[in-house]
């Protein structure tokens, strides 16, 4: 009789009850919201922008092109702009004939990152050179793009950067004509319109949250079905996952604000299945107990939750940390 006084429950409530005219209402709506998300991203401002510097308008000689130094600045730089990526690509010549021709040659990068201050004076972003290992691939029609750094925090607002090469030997009769660098950052228009969607959303699901409680205010909670009560919690995480904190990243240089988005995200995704395997499971039962039948999964799923925070949470700090930690990571 539990079981069936659950599923008897939300009927008797009336929750679900829509006219022909509010059914339509909906699904013009979730049309057209569709149909603005659609134009915004094709008319909308572009994501990243590509800063693009070549050796030789560095004015590098062309017997230095595979050692280097190349020292490139990023140019003026915002929060808005959020992070910051340098990559470089080489353009070569004198492949041979054969289409299908390929190598690989592995290679030392050597990077020095300086902060330039409103007063132009510098500061050391990375201690020393640092060095790290990378695989070029090349074909007859290019050859792969490398990353060189990764900023996760705009501190500065300019950087400038130093690189060397060491131990690239490229097979014979093949030669460098070109190496290309490129900024990339995100595009401060796109970031503002970022920070209103984040906005919009964020009242959205208050709003939603709040008629939720409202409608289901005049009942008994153990009148509840088991969707209405996980449905309860969800709405207040989904909340929290468009992460109300998000203006704090332009606001303090910190690793603070982007644990608390991870945590947040964290939190909602390990709800999501905790709901799942509690609705799956609770199928055909009358009675769930708090031991027997939610501590085992607040268990396993707990301890998936502590994984995700801690692992992203200290990737998340290391970056910040170390520009180079994103191009290491790979080699761990």
């Amino acid at each position: 009789m539990g079981n069936y006084r659950e599923i008897d429950s939300p009927v008797q409530m009336r929750l679900y009850t829509l006219t022909k005219y509010q059914f339509v209402l909906v699904f013009v709506g979730f049309l057209v919201a569709f149909l603005m998300m659609f134009l915004i991203g094709i008319l909308g401002p572009s994501a990243i922008v590509n800063n693009i510097k070549t050796a030789k308008d560095l004015g590098v000689p062309p017997k230095n092109l595979l050692t280097g130094p190349f020292v490139l600045n990023s140019g003026m730089l915002t929060h808005f702009n959020q992070e910051l990526w340098l990559f470089c690509q080489f353009q070569l010549t004198g492949f041979p004939s054969n289409s299908k021709y390929k190598f690989e040659r592995k290679f030392n990068i050597s990077t020095q990152l300086m902060g330039i201050t409103k007063d132009t004076s510098y500061k050391s972003v990375t201690h020393t050179f640092q060095n790290v290992t990378n695989l070029l691939t090349c074909d007859v029609n290019s050859c792969n793009s490398i990353v060189l750094y990764h900023l996760g925090t705009l501190d500065y607002s300019s950087y400038s950067g130093k690189i060397f090469f060491y131990g690239l030997h490229l097979p014979r009769s093949i030669k460098v004509r070109n190496v290309i660098f490129s900024f990339r950052y995100f595009e401060d228009q796109f970031t503002q319109m970022q920070i209103w969607f984040r906005f919009a959303f964020l009242v959205l699901s208050f709003t939603v949250t709040c008629l939720y409680m409202h409608s289901l205010r005049r009942f008994p909670v153990h009148d509840w079905c088991i969707e209405q009560k996980w449905l309860s919690a969800l709405l207040p995480l989904l909340l929290l996952y468009n992460d109300p904190l998000f203006p704090l990243n332009f606001l303090v240089s910190s690793w603070v604000p982007s644990c608390f988005d991870i945590t947040f995200q964290a939190s909602f995704l390990a709800a999501i299945l905790m709901f799942w395997l509690c609705a799956f499971h609770g199928i055909g039962q009358s009675e769930r107990h708090l031991i027997p039948f939610y501590l085992p999964k607040f268990i396993m799923i707990g301890i998936i939750w502590v994984t995700l925070c801690t692992l992203l949470g200290w990737q998340r700090y290391n970056e910040l940390l170390d520009p180079l930690f994103k191009v290491d990571v790979k080699h761990f």
